[in-house]
């Protein structure tokens, strides 16, 4: 498997932001406590739809992870159902709701995982996860693992509380009330994969949900071959102008007001500008120190940019990284972005490895690494 995608909302909760990374955003979203018992963000919403661009190519297996929880009121679908879904460019084939169970019980409603192929119920988990108020406890880390093909698909997943220390923090296989292997998993005229979805929709203002620390593998890699077990996303926002700085600060005060997302200055012009093929840019970013202590496994980074055109025209703007310890090296990883609107367009690069060494992600390496852009003309 490799790693296709990670978010954890902690970089932006802007809709019209995540609008530019995601193919569709509606509704609205606001910050909420994140997943992680250390802290960080989460997003919480009953509007919002997210429909990823398109990864590379369209593979048949894939694996989701994400930590979900009920936020508000005692229900979850108001009458629509949160769910994930894998699609390709036909439409959707699976999706994983998360479905109310409609029985009271002691304690609060239950919710449970329902697999469905288009209007086809294929499964229902056995196990169900309480409904109530937004306590940190409800949190609970799903992860899915499905095969797409209509003679032969199969799916499977497993969950672990996340702050909940009177449950052992081991994944938990989901059981199924029906097959789960050699079943139709497929609901295109074509089989596979290549983006997933994502639908915080419940119908009821007050019935909100929260999502957090989301991850994607598809079956082209090595790596990361299975369950990654539960996850936590940390942000490193930029801190200052980094070693090479040949782009032109537009007006903000410092190179981190214009990069940095969360930064609001009404009377700066937050952006950086280049006319010249060639010309880097980067910038030091946040230390690694809120969650991610030392002997942490790093699945992957991901690195942002949005840019645009000033004037019509056609440019590649390279994902740019300095490695800073060690043997210094630059490299743009092989990765760019088309830039040929004047409408702004967003590219997320995810990196298994770090891009100058091949190997695992290192977390001094992390701290001192500076990331940017270069203008590839």
């Amino acid at each position: 498997m490799a790693l296709k995608w990670l978010e954890g909302f902690d970089a932006s909760i802007n809709t019209t932001h995540l609008a530019r990374t995601y193919n569709t955003m509606t509704g609205t979203i606001t910050q909420a406590a994140g997943a992680s018992e250390t802290g960080g963000v989460a997003i919480t919403s009953d509007d919002a739809l997210f429909t990823t661009k398109p990864f590379s190519s369209v593979e048949n297996t894939w694996i989701i992870g994400l930590a979900f929880r009920s936020h508000d009121d005692d229900k979850i679908n108001n009458p629509d159902i949160p769910y994930v879904a894998m699609r390709n460019g036909d439409g959707e084939q699976i999706r994983f709701e998360f479905f109310e169970e409609l029985k009271s019980k002691p304690g609060g409603n239950l919710y449970r995982i329902r697999v469905m192929r288009g209007a086809v119920e294929l499964a229902t988990s056995v196990e169900g996860f309480f409904i109530a108020d937004n306590s940190p406890s409800l949190w609970v880390f799903f992860e899915f693992k499905v095969t797409i093909d209509n003679a032969t698909g199969e799916f499977s997943g497993q969950y672990q509380f996340t702050q909940k220390p009177s449950i052992s923090d081991v994944p938990i296989a989901l059981t199924w009330d029906a097959a789960n292997t050699g079943v139709d998993t497929q609901n295109q005229a074509t089989t596979g994969a290549d983006r997933f979805s994502l639908s915080m929709i419940t119908g009821n203002s007050v019935t909100e949900v929260a999502v957090d620390d989301i991850y994607v593998c598809d079956s082209t890699g090595t790596k990361n071959n299975d369950f990654l077990g539960k996850i936590l996303i940390e942000e490193q926002k930029p801190l200052a102008a980094g070693a090479t700085d040949e782009w032109v600060l537009a007006d903000a005060a410092t190179l981190n007001e214009a990069w940095d997302e969360t930064i609001s200055e009404a009377d700066d012009d937050p952006r950086v500008t280049s006319q010249v093929p060639t010309d880097i840019t980067l910038a030091t970013v946040d230390p690694l120190v809120a969650l991610i202590a030392p002997g942490t496994t790093i699945i992957g980074v991901r690195h942002d940019i949005v840019a645009r055109m000033e004037t019509t025209g056609d440019l590649d703007i390279a994902h740019f990284f300095r490695k800073t310890t060690g043997t210094p090296a630059e490299t743009d990883a092989g990765t760019a972005l088309n830039v040929d609107s004047t409408t702004y367009e967003a590219s997320a690069a995810v990196l298994e490895d770090d891009p100058n060494t091949l190997t695992d992600w290192d977390i001094a390496d992390l701290n001192s690494y500076q990331y940017g852009v270069r203008n590839d003309g």
